[in-house]
């Protein structure tokens, strides 16, 4: 068993909505057992009181880099919070410092259909920031997909309907600031819902920016089922997004690519690369269950589906 500390604000009532906001904590070099770590022994927390708002801090197997046990223990800490108290499910908000602030960007596009809003600080990692130009030339295909599967934007085309705020301090010693910069440059040339905040003069370091960051995570609400859906993914067990999920793939070694639309109530287009068998499950919202849907599969006309009692089809 692992802690994770939840903080109500002191208006809480459990016969209303609340949002909540799930704060990552970064790397801890003497990974102390996890009673002394920091805030284990914090009685309250400022900012659900001044924002009425559920504070949940996971501790995530400790130094995992949110990975693996990691994410699980996130995602199991966010389920349990959910059925013990009153959280709005559309108000649900992801933000981390340092490794938490990677481990947002490996959250948040591993399960984007969890969030109404995510905001990285500081965190994140990519081989083209790392590595010269002269070393990327010469990076064989085996050298470059495992790279690839380590960078922690592997999966940003999962954050189409995710709006996100990254923020950095420039004058960060621990990471550096083009860990930031190359994946804002990246969502941004991709037109995603993204703001990018850098602070001068500042370092590895408080950068003083939650009270905006809080405001503007409630402006935002989930979308539970987007029309327009992305996954990029190098494993099965996390490909999916909202309401797209790829369970087989040709080449167990390469990343599965899949773009779902609904174009109309009774239409969807279908584009994958790498992908053997697609599940959907668009909801009500954007289907009618208990009429036929024309389904374009890379082009090709496969026919009408039609979803079962569960809210779901899976084509081959």
């Amino acid at each position: 068993p692992q802690f994770c500390r939840a903080y109500l604000p002191r208006d809480y009532a459990p016969d209303g909505k609340w949002p909540m906001i799930v704060s990552l904590h970064g790397y801890n070099a003497p990974n102390p057992p996890y009673v002394r770590w920091w805030g284990s022994d914090q009685r309250h927390d400022r900012w659900a009181d001044r924002y009425h708002v559920i504070m949940l801090a996971p501790h995530g197997r400790g130094n995992t880099w949110y990975r693996g046990i990691g994410d699980q223990d996130v995602v199991r800490c966010i389920e349990l919070a959910k059925q013990r108290f009153s959280v709005d499910e559309e108000r649900v908000y992801l933000t981390g410092y340092s490794m938490g602030g990677g481990g947002t960007w490996h959250i948040g596009t591993r399960h984007p259909e969890l969030f109404a809003a995510i905001a990285p600080y500081y965190g994140g990692w990519d081989y083209h920031v790392s590595l010269p130009e002269e070393r990327l030339a010469k990076l064989t295909p085996a050298e470059r997909l495992r790279l690839e599967r380590e960078s922690s934007f592997a999966q940003a085309e999962q954050l189409l309907n995710l709006p996100i705020w990254v923020m950095h301090g420039d004058s960060d010693p621990v990471v550096e600031v083009a860990q930031s910069r190359y994946p804002v440059r990246m969502l941004q040339r991709w037109g995603y819902d993204l703001r990018y905040q850098e602070v001068p003069g500042r370092a590895h370091e408080d950068l003083g920016t939650e009270d905006a960051l809080y405001q503007w995570f409630l402006t935002h609400r989930r979308q539970a089922n987007p029309p327009h859906v992305r996954v990029r993914a190098p494993e099965l067990k996390s490909a999916s997004a909202y309401w797209l999920k790829v369970t087989q793939r040709r080449d167990p070694s390469g990343f599965v690519h899949a773009d779902a639309e609904v174009v109309s109530p009774a239409t969807i287009r279908l584009d994958t690369d790498n992908a053997l068998e697609v599940v959907l499950s668009p909801g009500p919202s954007l289907v009618d269950p208990g009429k036929p849907v024309r389904v374009i599969w890379n082009g090709d006309e496969v026919g009408e589906i039609r979803l079962d009692k569960n809210g779901e089809a899976v084509l081959r």
